[in-house]
């Protein structure tokens, strides 16, 4: 069919038809059609919808079903899907120390997500998180069984508040906001002695002389300097004591 036979609003394009109808001054693209028929018979659809006042451009359609399905997946975000995405986006960024991304992981692998992981996002409330610390602050310690408290809550609130932060200030996500509830505070974990539990200076001492040669040094530096189980991934190269002058 020669182009000049065309109804208004119709055009060839690659042996195709394709469909335009101008609206209220501005022309909108309704597709293109293998057939002539199933292009006028959209045109015509569209012209009844423009004359009733319903018309709606399809590219308007599209960009509201595209939303629509972002919104259902975001929605249906959990704790758990979010948590990896954060850990993963941490574990990227080289100034992320990787021994801080492995303790955030742990914790919300141990104390957060067996729990709130299947919850999704948008239904998460302050509430549930409260009720969960709480039950983890009432949790007996292992290590010390006689406390009246333990270490677990005050490290998980404080990863799990800075996911939920994190998921706060991703516009993709879905989260607006998340009033965090009050955090537990940090308590002495170990229950009182009578005698303490701080080495004195002469058992210090009879500690490090009971150790092997190469390792009474360690005793030394724990006690002395303030350091923790990374006192033993060092070596003498890393103190002033072990360089050799450079003279």
């Amino acid at each position: 069919m020669a182009t000049g036979a065309l109804p208004r609003g119709i055009t060839r394009y690659r042996d195709r038809y394709r469909v335009r109808l101008d609206v209220n001054g501005a022309t909108h693209a309704l597709g293109v059609f293998d057939t002539l028929g199933d292009a006028r018979a959209a045109l015509d659809i569209a012209k009844g919808e423009r004359a009733r006042g319903t018309f709606v451009p399809p590219a308007q359609i599209r960009a509201e079903q595209r939303a629509a399905r972002i919104k259902a997946a975001t929605d249906a975000l959990t704790l758990g899907e979010w948590a990896e995405q954060w850990l993963e986006g941490l574990a990227a960024n080289p100034d992320r120390s990787p021994s801080t991304v492995l303790s955030y992981r742990s914790v919300l692998r141990t104390h957060v997500l067996p729990e709130l992981g299947s919850t999704r996002l948008v239904d998460l409330t302050p509430q549930q998180v409260a009720a969960h610390l709480a039950a983890l602050r009432a949790m007996p310690s292992k290590r010390h069984p006689g406390a009246r408290a333990n270490g677990v809550a005050p490290n998980a609130a404080r990863v799990l508040r800075s996911c939920l932060n994190a998921a706060v200030r991703r516009p993709d996500i879905g989260l607006t906001s998340f009033a965090f509830p009050e955090a537990p505070s940090q308590t002495q974990v170990r229950p009182e002695e009578e005698d303490g539990d701080v080495a004195t200076p002469e058992q210090v001492a009879a500690m490090a002389a009971a150790m092997p040669e190469h390792l009474r040094a360690a005793v030394l530096l724990a006690a002395w300097c303030a350091l923790r189980l990374g006192v033993l991934g060092q070596h003498v190269g890393d103190t002033d004591v072990g360089r050799r002058p450079p003279f």
